[in-house]
């Protein structure tokens, strides 16, 4: 699954589209509403904005300025502020550090499954665990990449407004 931003205005190739998992993205949005004072101003739940949201370039704007300044940061360096490096930093360590659990794909045989309710295998090594049995818990797609997000602030400085496709 995945999400799809297109640029409404866009300013530079950077600002055309924005691509990412769902899981990155309810990522990218856990920082924002935890971090940027902003996001609870403009009383949206940016964790579910339904296809063909208008997100305007005004509140791109907003979000950018508001980022930077809530983390004294420099909003023409174009790097990323200190605090979503220590945020990123902060939870891979965390996701790292989970242990692995038995794996639901396969209930823990190593096997792929037939089907998803069947108890019957296909004899090849499950797709999920390569057939160790143990897999990441689920939680661990929620990783955050520094490519992803300063992508994410790339976009968001020149998309000129954004539509969710």
């Amino acid at each position: 699954m995945s999400i799809t931003l297109s640029g409404n205005n866009p300013k530079s190739d950077e600002g055309v589209l924005f691509f990412c998992t769902t899981w990155e993205y309810h990522a990218i949005v856990e920082y924002l509403e935890k971090y940027v004072s902003a996001i609870p101003k403009l009383g949206l739940n940016l964790h579910f904005l339904p296809n063909g949201f208008v997100f305007s370039e005004q509140h791109c704007e907003y979000v950018l300025a508001s980022l930077y300044s809530d983390a004294e940061a420099d909003m023409n360096s174009r790097s990323l502020p200190a605090s979503v490096a220590e945020y990123i930093s902060k939870t891979s360590d965390f996701l790292d550090s989970l242990p692995l659990l038995d794996c639901q794909s396969c209930l823990a045989t190593g096997l792929q499954r037939k089907t998803i309710i069947s108890p019957e295998t296909t004899g090849e090594p499950c797709r999920e665990c390569d057939g160790s049995t143990k897999s990441r818990p689920y939680i661990y797609n929620y990783k955050l990449k520094f490519d992803t997000f300063s992508t994410f602030l790339k976009f968001l400085a020149s998309c000129g407004g954004f539509t969710v496709k």
